[in-house]
């Protein structure tokens, strides 16, 4: 059988999806699947999911997909930023289009398939409102706990604390070791080294910074996505500051000891974005 990536399953799932076959599509879903809707929706598990995969198929549903990014996370996950384009039939014959950009993270299992862990359409997941959204974590006061978290709640409440308060060491220390880190260009690094000395300028002593956590969602018992915001003010050697802002994604994984750490951040670009 030839070899399987993250590409070839996505392209798969559409195809699945054309040809009406139920059965197919939700196979490359992870029995402990999550999606998200793109009303915000949390749906967990392969059965329900084939409850939203019936829809399409009922409604002869034609989709073509644009893989427009992949981001390989160790040797078995990966994030894939897409475009897709929905076309259904309705009774009448009609026909209607819906597109939007969907970000998904699969993972390659055993058998050497990459099945869907978590799928959100059309940022989905972002709250649509601020009243819906996380507390802005701010910075600790009296010193902050250095136990690895346990849970990835934890996880995402310590990272945007160190950021805010600007402990770089606190900060890599969450990342896993063989972390990726995607740039604002697109420039994909790996490991706590080369994430270090990126990150280390933006949490400078002299600056300002603010980190809120939008939404954390569990996939599984092993990941998190966890989508977020920040603003920082850098000064500028001639005087005055440089402010900044961006929202962006992370990946968070249960390692063997129980803890939690940040295998992947994505800080200048939130899902849907790519």
């Amino acid at each position: 059988m030839p070899q399987d990536t993250p590409e070839k399953a996505t392209r798969r799932f559409a195809a699945c999806v054309g040809r009406g076959d139920l059965e197919g599509a939700g196979e490359i879903f992870e029995v402990g699947a999550t999606v998200i809707s793109d009303e915000g929706a949390v749906v967990s598990g392969r059965a329900a999911i084939s409850g939203i995969l019936a829809a399409l198929v009922e409604s002869r549903t034609a989709l073509d997909v644009r893989i427009d990014r992949v981001i390989h996370v160790g040797e078995d996950l990966a994030v894939v930023h897409n475009q897709w384009l929905f076309r259904g039939l309705e009774p009448d014959g009609a026909v209607t289009p819906n597109a939007g950009t969907s970000f998904t993270l699969l993972r390659r299992h055993p058998d050497g398939l990459w099945r869907l862990a978590f799928s959100d359409v059309d940022q989905g997941g972002l709250p649509k409102d601020r009243s819906a959204r996380g507390a802005e974590s701010p910075p600790s006061r009296g010193g902050t706990v250095r136990e690895m978290p346990e849970s990835p709640d934890a996880c995402a409440r310590a990272f945007a604390d160190g950021i805010s308060r600007g402990d770089l060491e606190r900060v890599v220390a969450l990342f896993d070791i063989m972390a990726t880190f995607v740039e604002e260009d697109g420039n994909v690094l790996t490991g706590r080294d080369a994430i270090r000395a990126v990150i280390a300028p933006f949490l400078s002593p002299a600056g300002k910074r603010r980190m809120e956590i939008l939404r954390v969602i569990p996939v599984g018992s092993d990941l998190a996505v966890v989508y977020h915001e920040w603003r920082l003010a850098l000064p500028l050697a001639q005087g005055g500051v440089v402010p900044q802002a961006g929202a962006g994604v992370q990946i968070l994984r249960r390692r063997a000891g129980g803890e939690w750490r940040v295998v992947c951040d994505d800080p200048t670009r939130s899902a849907g974005d790519a």
